[in-house]
């Protein structure tokens, strides 16, 4: 009895110990950064990033960068996480939904949104402002002490709430989905820890064809009826631009989808076999144009391996050929000249190298948009036309 006695006066102790530092569990919530949870961010432009004890923190000397979480995007979700400034002037942000940054860190800023975190000095937005858009009201900020900040992202409106209070309220989201990262600023440093998110998409499903899982359809309602419904929606999916996320199950659920259609004709078709016809031709392009998509994407990651290879190399090679023992000052100050003019000739051919396959399936989509909206016309003509409909 002595010893179950000690243990649990232990293991009370040790909750009371980790209770400031560790977030209560929360149903629907996934832990993206915290003690045990530190993997698959990535930093994008400059800053620097300090990672101890499940925190981060944030500051960037030179120009603004955003250390973001790469695994997945997020369309509607309810973002929690702990922040709290070391010195009296600090400046950061949380971004969502934008596109993979890569090497271009205005991403965040200029494709996605930025919920602020500010000292409000230096003409700042007060901190939970929509950033560009729309300031907050008070904020109940502690400080030097750790804040909470929760973010809800439904459709195109977001509600920010600060140590428990409503600050702001904005309805006009750039994007539908993307993914959330922390700025790197220059009045930094700022202090995460504790992010976790709900991911209100699956609950809500306003869309199948998003799904993780294969369809799951209603029984009641007719498959092409379905269709007709779901294929302005992936289309959409289907032609995204190259750095935006497109979830990886699309092309399944359509590919079920076609499938399904053609059992539905054969056994109780609900239309006429035009309808059905032209709505495989419809998942069938829908299908390739996502194959073109990827090849493009491959594509487009090696040309930015050979641009960064060239970049490195470009022009040094003859230069390094002229050097020796003898050069004189002068003229070796000469030729580092010319090759810091090679090294930034060479690093904006590269640029132009990595956007060129952007600018190609902009292009390309144009094309596709014009065949999958004239298909989908034709369908829901042959849909309305069809007597099994009337």
């Amino acid at each position: 009895m002595k010893s179950i006695g000690r243990t649990l006066i232990f293991t009370a102790l040790t909750s009371m110990l980790l209770a400031p530092l560790l977030p209560a569990v929360e149903q629907g919530f996934i832990p993206l950064l915290d003690r045990e949870h530190t993997t698959g961010w990535k930093q994008a432009g400059p800053g620097n990033v300090s990672m101890e004890d499940g925190s981060v923190t944030t500051s960037s000397p030179k120009g603004h960068g955003v250390f973001w979480y790469s695994p997945k995007v997020f369309n509607d979700f309810i973002l929690k996480l702990e922040f709290r400034a070391t010195q009296r002037e600090f400046n950061s942000g949380v971004f969502i939904r934008f596109p993979a940054p890569r090497l271009d860190a205005t991403m965040p800023d200029t494709k996605g949104n930025e919920v602020a975190i500010a000292d409000g000095l230096n003409d700042d937005r007060p901190t939970g402002s929509i950033y560009h858009f729309q300031d907050s009201s008070s904020a109940p900020m502690k400080r030097g002490d750790w804040n909470e900040f929760e973010i809800t992202c439904i459709g195109n409106r977001v509600v920010v709430k600060l140590n428990g209070k409503s600050i702001n309220d904005f309805t006009g989201l750039q994007h539908p989905t993307g993914f959330i990262g922390l700025q790197c600023h220059s009045r930094g440093p700022v202090q995460f820890r504790n992010i976790r998110i709900k991911d209100l998409s699956a609950s809500q499903q306003p869309l199948p064809i998003l799904d993780a899982q294969p369809l799951t359809l209603d029984p009641k309602q007719p498959l092409l009826e379905t269709f007709s419904q779901l294929a302005p929606n992936a289309s959409a999916w289907v032609l995204a631009a190259l750095d935006e996320g497109v979830p990886p199950n699309v092309r399944q659920n359509l590919t079920y989808l076609r499938e399904d259609l053609l059992d539905e004709y054969k056994q109780k078709p609900k239309a006429s076999q035009d309808a059905y016809k032209l709505a495989h031709q419809l998942c069938s392009t829908m299908i390739a144009a996502l194959d073109e998509r990827d090849q493009t994407l491959v594509r487009a990651g090696f040309r930015a391996v050979q641009a960064d290879a060239n970049s490195s190399t470009s022009g040094n090679q003859a230069l390094n050929a002229r050097r020796n023992y003898m050069m004189s000052w002068p003229q070796y100050a000469r030729e580092e000249s010319q090759r810091a003019e090679l090294r930034s000739a060479a690093a904006n051919q590269s640029q132009v190298m990595k956007e060129q396959p952007k600018v190609e399936w902009s292009t390309r989509t144009a094309a596709l948009r014009r065949t999958l909206d004239s298909l989908y016309a034709q369908f829901r003509e042959a849909l309305r036309q069809s007597p099994a409909t009337k």
